[in-house]
């Protein structure tokens, strides 16, 4: 045991030694008071006040003692087995501390991962002095492994959240709550076409009050980043809509698919699916002057039941990663507000869900390519209308994790506080769960002898 922490043994006591002071102290003027007042006789007083110095101090010098003999015996094996919970706490930190370990930094520079619109990135774990060269940490994990653990993220925590193994982007889903309109009967078609807009008022935006609620669009773009294979009708820009050349189109109305392809005659002939889609051909058909309506139920039915959701998913003829992809384009003459994109890989695991919150008539969810995006202006340019509607952004690029040694990265990034580190300890496990707890949790002094 070192001199330093033997003189901690004797300011501790020193402490203790000052508040039993203080409590004889008080004692005694009891003990004065009391027998001025006749209660008891001087010689009884004498007594008790003997009799309590003994207690106290007596006590105070056995405990003492026990305890550095006990400390003297264990000390080369066990060090600091005695000491309070504060000062295991700041001997804890310390250690903590006293590791020389990177951090998580921001850089002005390209991010390792595939987020092009990132511009944070990890540490060399090459640096951190407690990694093997294969930067590894002591217990022979990734220091991004040793995080994930640590917080307990993906599998060794409690949300669900994990990481496909195929993150590349298959379908593109739009989900929305149904309503049921009081004046529509499903198998009379023309109580909507009658009242779909057209002409002026669909460009201007004035709907019929009577499809509140429903899904209109006027149209459904795909932006990938083409490069020089750029054929659609907009130019060489080096991007191309696939919307009008997706392998499928599937209608979602509660429980019921049905699954349509761009040659095929119910999308191209049918006015409408299981009741609840009309025109479903103008999602692609590259015109202002139509619109698809979408997310109705009849009159006869009661009500929507808590859950049930209607849909549409474009099916791409091959699976695109995000960073293939520029923007995904929706235009409404009325609003999409309540809606959630979906983006599905090809075994229909959701690899990102955007809720849409805000009213808008253009919808641009920029995904991880780059351009210079005036594709929406080309595709508006004979419309004058459609040239003011109020357009939002979605930001996306990077939203799609594609590996969990980018998820830990990306998630120390956004937590400051976290450490991207070989230390297995955080604040919420530091009392309970570690050795260095273990180790010193053990009979901590404290004004007990009094």
């Amino acid at each position: 045991m070192s001199s330093n922490e033997l003189e901690k043994i004797k300011n501790r006591q020193l402490e203790i030694t000052k508040f039993n002071m203080t409590i004889y102290f008080f004692i005694i003027l009891g003990i004065l008071l009391f027998t001025a007042l006749n209660i008891f006789d001087v010689f009884t007083g004498i007594i008790i006040m003997i009799v309590m110095l003994f207690l106290i101090f007596g006590g105070q010098y056995i405990h003492y003692m026990s305890y550095r003999s006990y400390y003297l015996e264990n000390s080369t094996t066990n060090p600091h087995t005695h000491l309070t919970e504060e000062e295991i706490r700041e001997q804890i930190l310390a250690d903590i501390s006293n590791n020389d370990t990177s951090t998580f930094t921001e850089t002005t520079g390209t991010s390792s991962s595939t987020n092009t619109s990132s511009s944070s990135t990890s540490s060399d774990v090459s640096g951190n002095s407690h990694t093997t060269v294969a930067g590894k940490c002591p217990n022979g994990k990734f220091i991004w492994e040793n995080y994930l653990e640590k917080y307990s993220l993906l599998e060794h925590g409690t949300s669900g959240e994990t990481i496909p193994d195929d993150v590349a982007i298959k379908k593109i889903k739009l989900e929305f709550t149904p309503v049921v309109l009081d004046w529509y009967d499903g198998s009379a078609i023309q109580n909507i076409t009658e009242k779909i807009p057209s002409g002026d008022d669909l460009l201007n935006g004035v709907i019929d009050a009577s499809l509140n609620g429903t899904v209109i669009l006027n149209q459904v773009q795909i932006w990938e980043h083409s490069g020089n294979d750029d054929i659609d009708q907009y130019g060489d820009d080096g991007v191309m809509n696939m919307g009008p050349n997706t392998r499928s189109l599937t209608f979602k109305a509660g429980n019921v698919d049905t699954i349509v392809t761009a040659s095929n005659s119910g999308l191209q002939n049918g006015p409408y699916l299981n009741g609840s889609f009309v025109n479903p051909k103008y999602l692609i058909d590259n015109s202002f002057n139509t619109c698809f309506i979408a997310g109705m139920r009849d009159k006869t039915t009661s009500s929507i039941e808590d859950g049930v959701v209607d849909s549409f998913t474009m099916e791409l003829h091959a699976s695109k990663n995000i960073n293939d992809l520029t923007n995904i384009v929706f235009y409404t003459p009325y609003t999409l507000r309540g809606c959630d994109l979906i983006l599905l890989n090809q075994d229909n695991v959701e690899l990102l869900r955007q809720p849409i919150s805000h009213d808008a008539k253009i919808y641009q969810f920029r995904m991880g390519a780059i351009s210079d995006e005036k594709m929406i202006a080309e595709f508006a340019k004979n419309v004058d209308t459609v040239q003011t509607w109020r357009y939002i952004q979605y930001e996306l690029g990077g939203k799609i994790t594609n590996s969990r040694q980018q998820y830990a990265e990306e998630h120390a990034s956004n937590n400051s506080d976290n450490k991207y580190d070989c230390t297995t300890e955080t604040f919420t496990n530091l009392f309970g769960k570690s050795d260095t707890y273990e180790k010193y949790k053990m009979n901590n002094i404290s004004c007990d002898c009094v």
